[in-house]
C-alpha cells in the first residue's frame, strides 16, 4: 500500500510525464487505453513498477488492467502486449535490481528539471538520501562528474541547484 506521499510523489511525477494534471488513477483511467499505454512508453523502467503499483493500490486498478487485455477471447493489441512484457520483464528481474534501486530518479525525473517550484519542494527529500546515491543521481541524471564525500549532501544540492539554474 503506498503512502499519502508516496502517492503525492507519483502523481506529480505523472503529470509531469504526461504533461497534465493527473490527481488521482481515476484521472489516468479516463484517459483511455491507448493514451494510458503512450504514457507508460514514457516512463522510465525504473518507475514503470512503482506506477503500476498505484493501480494495485486502487479498487479501480483492476478495470485498468481488464481493459488492457481486452476481449479474452481476442489477442491484446500491440501497445498492450508490448506494455505487458516490458513490465513483466521488469517485475522478472526486479529480484536483481532492487538493490542498485534509486529514489532519487523517481523523485526527481529529468521531465521535471524545467519545474523550479516541484525540484525545490524534493529538496529535503535530496538531502535524507546517503550521499552514494546522491552521487548516482547526478552522475546520471545531470552527467555531474564531481564525486561528493561523506556528508556533502549540502554542497550536491548546491551543485544540483546551479545545474538546473544553467539549464
Amino acid at each position: 500500500m503506498l503512502s499519502d506521499d508516496d502517492l503525492k510523489v507519483i502523481l506529480s511525477y505523472l503529470s509531469a510525464v504526461a504533461g497534465k494534471t493527473v490527481r488521482s488513477a481515476d484521472d489516468l483511467l479516463a484517459m483511455g487505453t491507448e493514451p494510458f499505454l503512450d504514457l507508460t512508453e514514457k516512463i522510465p523502467d525504473e518507475a514503470l513498477p512503482i506506477v503500476v503499483s498505484l493501480f494495485k493500490s486502487t479498487l479501480h486498478g483492476r478495470e485498468l488492467f481488464i481493459k488492457l487485455t481486452g476481449d479474452p477471447d481476442e489477442p491484446p493489441g500491440k501497445k498492450a502486449a508490448a506494455f505487458f512484457k516490458r513490465y513483466s520483464n521488469l517485475v522478472l528481474a526486479q529480484e536483481d535490481t532492487t538493490a542498485n534501486f534509486n529514489p532519487l530518479l523517481l523523485y526527481l525525473p529529468p521531465e521535471s528539471f524545467d519545474d523550479l517550484a516541484f525540484i525545490q519542494s524534493r529538496q529535503s527529500f535530496f538531502l535524507r538520501q546517503t550521499v552514494d546515491t546522491i552521487n548516482e543521481f547526478l552522475k546520471t541524471a545531470c552527467r555531474c562528474t564531481d564525486i561528493f564525500g561523506p556528508g556533502q549532501q549540502e554542497e550536491a544540492w548546491i551543485w544540483y541547484w546551479n545545474y538546473l539554474l544553467r539549464r
